[in-house]
C-alpha cells in the first residue's frame, strides 16, 4: 500500500494535480480570511478569472524551488520569460503574461521567493566575512609568533572569495580531494597556464597557504592507508 502512494505520487500526472490543489488551497484561504493579496488582487483589482487548470508543469517546478528554498535569482528570470507571451510584449503588464492564472502565479512565487533569496545571501555574505576574519587572524598570528611565513605584510584578506571559502571549509573538514583541490588551483591559470592577471596577491598568497595544507593531509591519508601511522 505504502510503495503504491509512492508509485502515485511520483506520476508527473498526480504531482501536477496535488500541486494545483494546494495552490487551491491557497486562493480559497485568501478569499476566506482575507489577510494576504498574492491572489486576491488580481480576482478584486484587476478582475482577472483565475483558473488553476492554466498552471503548467514548470510552475509546479518553480514552486518547488521556493519551497525547499533552492530558488535562486536566475531561476526567476529563466521562469519570467516562460510565462510572458512573447507576441503581446507591447501590451499592458497583464497582457504580457500567458495567462491571467500564471500571471497571478507568478506574483505569488516572487511574494514569497524574493524573502528566502535575501535571506541566504545574508547568510552567505556573513558566512564570507568570518571567513575572512578567519584567515585575517591567522595572518596575525603568524606575524606575533614569526614562526611561519605563508603570508606577506600586504595581504588583504577582503580580498578572498566564496571559491577560496569553500575550499577551506573542504580542508577544515578533511572532504578534500585532490581533483577537487586541482580544479581549484588551476582556475587561477589562463589558457597559457600563466597565473591570471585579474588574481589579487592576497589569494595567491592563500593558494600558497592551503597547497601546504592539502600536501599534508593527502600525504598522511596514504600513509593511514599503507597502515603507515
Amino acid at each position: 500500500m505504502v510503495e503504491q502512494m509512492g508509485n502515485e505520487l511520483e506520476n508527473p500526472e498526480n504531482k501536477l494535480k496535488l500541486f494545483k490543489e494546494e495552490i487551491q488551497a491557497f486562493v480559497d484561504k485568501e478569499k476566506t480570511e482575507r489577510e494576504t493579496a498574492d491572489f486576491l488582487f488580481f480576482l478584486e483589482q484587476e478582475g482577472l478569472n483565475l483558473n488553476i487548470d492554466e498552471l503548467l508543469p514548470e510552475d509546479m517546478e518553480i514552486w518547488e524551488k521556493v519551497k525547499y528554498n533552492v530558488i535562486t535569482r536566475e531561476d526567476l528570470a529563466v521562469y519570467k520569460v516562460s510565462v510572458e507571451d512573447p507576441e503581446d510584449m507591447a501590451k499592458t503588464e497583464t497582457g504580457k503574461f500567458i495567462s491571467p492564472m500564471r500571471y497571478a502565479f507568478y506574483g505569488f512565487i516572487i511574494n514569497r521567493a524574493i524573502p528566502k533569496i535575501i535571506e541566504r545571501e545574508v547568510a552567505e555574505i556573513e558566512k564570507l566575512n568570518n571567513f575572512k576574519k578567519e584567515i585575517q587572524d591567522i595572518v596575525e598570528k603568524e606575524r606575533e609568533q614569526k614562526k611561519t611565513a605563508h603570508f606577506s605584510e600586504s595581504i588583504n584578506a577582503g580580498e578572498l572569495t566564496p571559491d577560496d571559502l569553500e575550499i577551506w571549509e573542504k580542508i577544515k573538514n578533511e572532504t578534500i580531494t585532490m581533483e577537487v583541490f586541482t580544479q581549484y588551483r588551476e582556475s587561477f591559470n589562463d589558457e597559457e597556464r600563466e597565473t591570471r592577471k585579474d588574481i589579487p596577491r592576497s589569494r595567491i598568497e592563500f593558494l600558497q597557504f592551503v597547497s601546504n595544507k592539502v600536501g599534508m593531509m593527502i600525504m598522511m591519508k596514504d600513509m593511514k592507508a599503507k597502515g603507515l601511522l
